[in-house]
């Protein structure tokens, strides 16, 4: 795509099957659909981005017809920053949380991603919404109308 000249690539990837989401059973590991989509795209991200380009990687829900399963807002943040860990004390009060494990972004690690984003059916024109990488090597300026755009300011996740 080219917007107010800058050229933006997207990747698509869809999320059709899982296991764990059957009539009897529906469980999973928040992040765990986007983490692995963002994983399957790494390598059109840096071609991507070596060419000097912003590259956003939209994740379509074709597995859960109410597009929720596996591609919630808190899904997109566990995958990218981490889940999120709380530490508490021996008299069980909190005394710190943060993003932890499981981060696909941190500091020159999947910096050719832009941004992440979700694709949502809805009855007449899709919605997209987009979480900014902000670690991103080329990061998301401004995107056309009709795109959502996150923006993050979080402290680095635990080591």
């Amino acid at each position: 795509m080219f917007h107010l000249g800058q050229t933006i690539y997207f990747e698509i990837k869809q999320i059709d099957a899982d296991k764990n989401f059957t009539s009897e059973l529906r469980s999973r590991t928040v992040g765990n659909h986007v983490r692995a989509r963002i994983k399957a795209a790494r390598g059109q991200m840096r071609t991507v981005a070596e060419d000097g380009h912003q590259a956003i990687l939209l994740v379509m829900n074709n597995l859960d017809g109410l597009q929720l399963f596996g591609t919630e807002q808190t899904d997109f943040v566990a995958a990218m920053y981490g889940q999120w860990e709380v530490e508490y004390d021996e008299n069980s009060r909190m005394v710190d949380s943060y993003h932890g494990e499981n981060r696909a972004f941190r500091p020159g690690a999947n910096h050719n991603f832009s941004g992440v984003g979700f694709i949502l059916r809805t009855r007449t024109v899709p919605a997209i919404t987009v979480y900014e990488n902000i670690h991103a090597r080329w990061p998301i300026k401004t995107l056309p109308a009709g795109f959502d755009v996150v923006r993050f300011e979080t402290a680095d996740a635990q080591p």
